[in-house]
């Protein structure tokens, strides 16, 4: 089931939230509120949209490109 666009957008502002306040101790009831979604629901849609809990998104825990590309040669970048 796809998520409404103005949900989607609360979702984002959430995870922008967390970004900017990382030096912050965030906690779940706080970054739902701020989305007004209820934990439950922000955190499932949270885990749909970037493939990682609220949590891993805030700590920076779980896979990412980084992670994910150890072993593999650096490609230049050319700009």
């Amino acid at each position: 089931m796809p998520i409404a666009p103005d949900v989607y957008k609360k979702i984002v502002m959430a995870k922008l939230y967390m970004d900017e306040n990382f030096h912050e101790s965030i906690d779940l009831d706080r970054i739902s509120r701020e989305a007004c979604l209820s934990r439950y629901h922000f955190h499932r849609l949270f885990t749909r949209i970037y493939q990682r809990t609220p949590h891993q998104g805030a700590t920076g825990s779980g896979s990412s490109i980084t992670e994910r590309s150890e072993g593999y040669p650096r490609l230049p970048c050319h700009l």
